[in-house]
């Protein structure tokens, strides 16, 4: 059964637990048997652990039960400077793909991790992105997350939620550990 009224969530901030949140989000949803898809940017999974991408031990999990795209390249990138012609067309195509989970009426709940950061580094359009936002159809609730404090989209969305870092272990020299952070 669809929801009746699918309102916007945008988490940001520079805290731990953004794509966390998103991800638990879906979980509730999937368990309440609404059909949901995870969009994620700027990642890549690699099953494997080749040179390409990095294992994300929760993309692994999820694949097995809803459906997961990812439009990344698995390399970091820090400015619109550094971003290759392929982030570029990665990024098209996953805003492509979010457009059409939105306005299918195939899914749910569409969650889109990342996006904002993507926007931040000019891969895709602030306006667009809204755009999209402003024709959703009345009963799809979206989740986006990103680094970056946006106003516009706050004043879109029905939840904006600040994640804060108030310590981190990697202040303290400690790398990202397998089953935690990724």
């Amino acid at each position: 059964m669809p929801l009746e009224q699918g309102l916007i969530h945008y988490y940001h901030g520079n805290g731990k637990g953004k794509t966390s949140t998103l991800i638990g989000s879906l979980i509730r949803a999937h368990g309440h048997g609404l059909k949901v898809i995870l969009i994620q940017f700027l990642k890549l999974h690699d099953e494997n652990e080749s040179s390409q991408g990095y294992f994300m031990g929760e993309v692994h999990f999820l694949k097995k039960i809803i459906s997961v795209k990812q439009f990344g390249t698995g390399k970091f990138i820090y400015t619109s400077n550094t971003a290759s012609n392929e982030d570029y067309e990665k990024a098209q195509a996953g805003l492509n793909c979010a457009k059409n989970a939105i306005l299918s009426g195939e899914y749910d709940v569409v969650a889109i991790d990342e996006i904002v950061d993507v926007i931040d580094l000019g891969l895709i359009d602030l306006g667009t992105f809204i755009d999209i936002l402003d024709v959703k159809p009345r009963h799809v609730e979206v989740i986006f997350t990103g680094y970056k404090y946006v106003e516009a989209l706050v004043r879109i969305a029905d939840y904006a939620t600040n994640i804060e870092m108030i310590k981190h272990p990697y202040y303290d020299g400690m790398d990202a550990r397998k089953g935690i952070e990724f």
